[in-house]
């Protein structure tokens, strides 16, 4: 009986051994999937805000070409008539947009940034094609938005584009003069008076 008791006291002891091994094996996976995890969601969450941030600077290249592309439809000379190679801005004023000299400075969704733009002529070769060298087309211009962002606008990002005045290069010819005079304010409509 002695015996058999050692040996039950020594069947618990090995299976008392064997659940506090058990229990350490599980506490250590448990602390290497978790450990896992918490190091990918940070992964995940830092890569969130980088694209995050870096979508919030091409909604600002965005709106400062459509703003410019939209400026010049409507009155070419509002970009063509501004000092090449100068920083300019847009700014809202009212309903209104407005380009001034200068950089925009400001903070979207948390995100500190600087946007500015800068208008270039461009040349075209013996052919019409744009190039380095040639003569000045005034029917074109080359834009270029830059953006820099982040704490100490340590981040850019730019896009370039060209606008031309071909959707409202109209040209007013009157050959017929019978009418005679007469006529006030712009005319939209070609007749024989003037």
């Amino acid at each position: 009986m002695k015996k058999t008791r050692e040996k039950e006291n020594k069947n618990l002891n090995i299976m008392a051994a064997q659940s506090l091994l058990e229990l350490l094996v599980a506490v250590a996976i448990g602390v290497i999937l978790i450990g896992g995890s918490v190091s990918l969601m940070e992964i995940s969450l830092k890569t969130y805000n980088s694209t995050k941030r870096n979508l919030q600077a091409n909604v600002l290249l965005r709106e400062a070409a459509q703003v410019i592309h939209s400026s010049a439809v409507s009155d070419w000379h509002s970009i063509y008539d501004l000092n090449k190679g100068a920083d300019y801005k847009i700014s809202l004023s009212g309903a209104t947009w407005i380009i001034s000299a200068g950089q925009e400075e400001g903070e979207i969704n948390g995100l500190p940034y600087k946007r500015y733009f800068r208008v270039a002529d461009v040349l075209r070769d013996g052919s019409g094609n744009i190039s380095e060298s040639g003569n000045s087309d005034p029917s074109t211009q080359k834009i270029t938005v830059f953006v820099n962002y982040e704490n100490n606008y340590l981040k850019s990002a730019s896009v370039s584009f060209f606008i031309t005045r071909s959707s409202r290069n109209k040209v007013f010819q009157q050959t017929d003069w019978s009418g005679g005079e007469g006529v006030s304010g712009p005319v939209l409509n070609l007749s024989n008076q003037y």
